[in-house]
């Protein structure tokens, strides 16, 4: 899709008529797009009411667009991945003293580290390559 392509920065989506909240809802389904709603903006927002209404009803309104639109956090990007992109879990785990075992197998001698703390930074180099 034109999301996935490198060269695309955001693509812009039109409300395409609807509401403001079911807009924005689909808005926020659809990772890195952005919002160029004109009638889900103006609803809403009359020519009879206040300055105070008016202006309440605007903020309202970029708000909710605003929260649509916005980058996902570090975790929703994980967990959008983890939910759409082809794939499999690796639960790289030794328990029960097998950590010297795994880190022999790997190659790393128990001579090249002093310690618990030293065998554990071994450990994560060798999960963190895989």
């Amino acid at each position: 899709p034109l999301m996935g392509h490198p060269c695309t920065l955001r693509v812009v989506a039109l409300s395409g008529g609807h509401a403001r909240k079911e807009a924005c809802k689909m808005l926020s389904q659809n990772m890195g797009m952005i919002a160029s709603f004109s009638r889900a903006f103006t609803e809403g927002m009359l020519v009879t009411q206040s300055e105070e209404d008016f202006t309440k009803t605007l903020d309202e309104s970029c708000e909710a667009i605003f929260q649509a639109s916005r980058s996902p956090g570090r975790k929703e990007m994980q967990l959008a991945k983890v939910r759409q992109q082809e794939g499999f879990f690796a639960a790289l785990d030794q328990s029960g003293g097998s950590t010297r075992q795994a880190l022999r197998r790997y190659g790393v001698d128990d001579k090249a580290y002093t310690g618990e703390a030293e065998m554990m930074d071994r450990m994560h180099e060798m999960r963190s390559r895989i």
